[in-house]
Parts: C-alpha cells; sequence; structure tokens
C-alpha cells in the first residue's frame, strides 16, 4: 500500500484508510475480521468517532495485539473543555489504548461552532491538555463546511483537516485542498464515495487521490470491499481521459441530492431510518434503477422492523436541523410515501 506523509504530523498513513462508521453495522467478530484483513491489506490508517455507535469498540477488539500497525484516529463532537476531556478519556478506554495519534474536533460546520471550540473553555482546549498529558499526539479538525474548515486550518491550531471530498462534492480542491498543501496540513477525504452512491470506488478512489489528499477513507463491512479499496493503494495511477468521462457521467447522474449515510439525523421520533430510507430509495429509483426492486427491498426492511416506513413521517424537520447537507429530508419522505404506498403490504 503506498504511503503518504500526513502534513505537519510526520506519520506516514496509507493512502486508503478504514472509515469506521459502517462497523456499527457488523458483529464485533465480523469487525475483528475486517479489521486484520485491512491491516494485512496495507491499510495502517484507521479513522473512527465517539459518535459512531460502537465504532470504537469494535476498533479496540480488533486491534487488541495489533494496536503498535496502526495510527488510529477519533474524534468528538462536544464542544466543551469538560465535554470533550471526559470524551476523550472514554475514547482511550473503550479504545484499549494509552494514546490516540490524531484526535479531531468533528463536524465543525459554522463559524459560531469554530468560535466555541477555539474559546478558553472549549474543546480545543481539551485537546491541547490532553496533548500535553501524552493521551493524544495531534490535534485535527473534520467538517462539512469547506469553508469553515479552511476559517479553522487558518487559525493555525490545526495539523489535519478531514472534509466530505469526491467527484460529486469537490469544493475542496478549490482552495482548501491547496491551503492545507501550502500550510503542510495533512488532508483526509471522508465520504470518498459520496456515501455509497459512486459505485465504481475504484475510479472515484483513484480521483481523489490524484488529487493530492493524503488519505481517503472509505467506510468498510464487507471483505470483498477492503480487497477492492486496498487494490487501488498498491498503485493508484491517475485516471485516463476515457475513466474520467465515465466517472464524472456517473457523478452528473447522481446529483447532490442524495443521502450520505452519516447518520448525523437518527434518531427519527416516528421510527423512521432515514439514512436507510433514503439510500434505498433513492438508490434504486431516483438513479436509474429498478422501482419495483426498490419496493421490495423496502418491504423487507419494514417487515423485518428495520424502519418504519415514510408514511409515518411528521414533518417535524429535526431531521434536516441536524443534517450536514441540509437535504430536505421531510419533503423526500414524502415522495418515498408516494413513491413506495404498496410497499409494506408487499
Amino acid at each position: 500500500m503506498q504511503e503518504r506523509r500526513l502534513g505537519r504530523t510526520n506519520l506516514m498513513v496509507s493512502c486508503i484508510g478504514l472509515g469506521g462508521i459502517p462497523l456499527a453495522r457488523i458483529s464485533k467478530a465480523e469487525a475483528a475480521r475486517l479489521i486484520h484483513l485491512a491491516i494485512d491489506s496495507g491499510i495502517n490508517f484507521i479513522d473512527t468517532a465517539r459518535n459512531y455507535e460502537d465504532s470504537e469498540e469494535k476498533i479496540g477488539e480488533g486491534l487488541k495485539g495489533r494496536r503498535q500497525e496502526v495510527v488510529l484516529a477519533t474524534k468528538t463532537l462536544d464542544r466543551s473543555l469538560a465535554g470533550a476531556m471526559n470524551q476523550i478519556e472514554t475514547s482511550l478506554r473503550v479504545l484499549g489504548t494509552d494514546r490516540i495519534d490524531l484526535f479531531q474536533l468533528h463536524q465543525v460546520f459554522t463559524l459560531p461552532d469554530l468560535q466555541k471550540v477555539m474559546a478558553s473553555d472549549g474543546a480545543l482546549a481539551a485537546a491541547k491538555k490532553a496533548q500535553y498529558q501524552g493521551k493524544i499526539v495531534h490535534i485535527g479538525i473534520s467538517s462539512h463546511s469547506v469553508d469553515t474548515a479552511l476559517a479553522a486550518l487558518k487559525t493555525g491550531g490545526f495539523s489535519t483537516v478531514q472534509v466530505p471530498f469526491n467527484v460529486i462534492e469537490n469544493q475542496a480542491a478549490g482552495a482548501l485542498i491547496p491551503f492545507a498543501r501550502e500550510q503542510d496540513i495533512g488532508t483526509i477525504a471522508m465520504k470518498p464515495l459520496a456515501g455509497g452512491n459512486l459505485r465504481r470506488a475504484p475510479l472515484a478512489l483513484r480521483w481523489i487521490l490524484q488529487q493530492g489528499v493524503t488519505s481517503a477513507i472509505p467506510g468498510m463491512a464487507e471483505e470483498w470491499e477492503v480487497r477492492e479499496n486496498c487494490r487501488v493503494g498498491l498503485d493508484p495511477q491517475p485516471l485516463s481521459p476515457e475513466e474520467e468521462k465515465d466517472l464524472l457521467a456517473e457523478a452528473e447522474r447522481i446529483g447532490t441530492r442524495f443521502c450520505r449515510r452519516c447518520a448525523y439525523c437518527m434518531p427519527c421520533p416516528n421510527g423512521i431510518n432515514i439514512p436507510l430510507s433514503l439510500s434505498v430509495n433513492f438508490g434504486f429509483a431516483w438513479h436509474g434503477g429498478d422501482l419495483e426492486k426498490a419496493k421490495v427491498a423496502y418491504a423487507t426492511f419494514i417487515r423485518k422492523g428495520m424502519t418504519g416506513s415514510a408514511a409515518l413521517c411528521a414533518q417535524c424537520k429535526q431531521c434536516e436541523e441536524k443534517c450536514p447537507y441540509q437535504l430536505p429530508i421531510a419533503e423526500m419522505m414524502q415522495e418515498i410515501a408516494e413513491r413506495m404506498q404498496d410497499a409494506s403490504v408487499t
């Protein structure tokens, strides 16, 4: 696996890392096998967060006896000094480690968010205190807003930055990535496959790596995904003109109105699994897929209790307030309910 220097941290990380969100969907045993396969396949960078359900716990189990082989990154959503310190201690315990190689302030979406974390009683102060204590090594930031991320980097307080970056959401290529490179700040691409909507993973990952990003961290829950993604990292050749044309055509078909499956919108008070509903229905029915296949899949998920029907949406819009991509979720649920009206009885 090709390794790249993570900016001023001087850490050498695999150009393909392991994103921790999907680990919450599989068992501890499956997660351990997948983590071992990832390490054996050349991945040495694992990224998770305190709010990714039981991802940290599964990573901690999977890294028993192999902790020294990886650069371990986690994050906190807490904005306060006291809260972030508590989360650092919890992450250390759950991950089963005495240090976090990269601790990131997570989803700092707006300038007021940035002001909160950088205040004297904010999360950055907690990270610096833990860094002084030797509990964390480097401090980074993650954001779903390129503008806010750029403002954060200009403060000089962060050694790495993590933002959504793929052939659809490519705004970071404009100013953020060049600035980070100029300031020797490591760059981490989250959502490299646009929440799984980009189906041609090898092309999508190669496109990202040719933009000069340090590491792309697709989420993986299946062994075949690990093998396919790691093959890209062995020799990430730039796309040919024909390959880039095909990838851009796929991105145009998908558009920007889709779920990235980050699950920040959850929980729904009416029991709707919002990411599952949006992903199944939009994946099959909106992007040139099979509407009848979508109905069968959705009916199965409802029958198994994996989600409530989209028809249960009360239009409260609590989810929209939490969505970092500002999707019109309530409107999308109405569309799903109309298109899938007979799915619950299929």
